[in-house]
């Protein structure tokens, strides 16, 4: 079973909603290939993100490390989800979307 929104550190929750806003609603993403946290955030001001985490220990970390590193450096106008924040902490890499449905 992949890990929820309910299972990140509270400092790693807070630091997504620092970014993106309050989020009041979460909903699981299960299609894809890639282990981890996989999830839509719905915010307090009708926003709507994508989010992807796994734990540093993870053996799809550094996949997740090299996205991070192309999504800060990638042009705009690519037909792509930005990514809006990534950030490492209290054991976890986040990846914040935007999202496209």
């Amino acid at each position: 079973m992949r890990p929820q929104w309910s299972d990140l550190p509270g400092g790693v929750r807070d630091a997504v909603q620092a970014r993106i806003g309050h989020v009041l609603k979460t909903e699981p993403v299960t299609t894809g290939l890639m282990p981890g946290l996989t999830a839509r955030l719905y915010t307090d001001d009708h926003r709507i993100a994508f989010l992807k985490a796994v734990p540093v220990g993870s053996p799809a970390a550094s996949l997740y490390a090299r996205e991070r590193e192309t999504g800060a450096v990638l042009p705009p106008g690519l037909p792509t989800p930005r990514l809006l924040w990534s950030g490492e902490g209290e054991g976890w890499i986040v990846l914040l979307h935007e999202y496209v449905g």
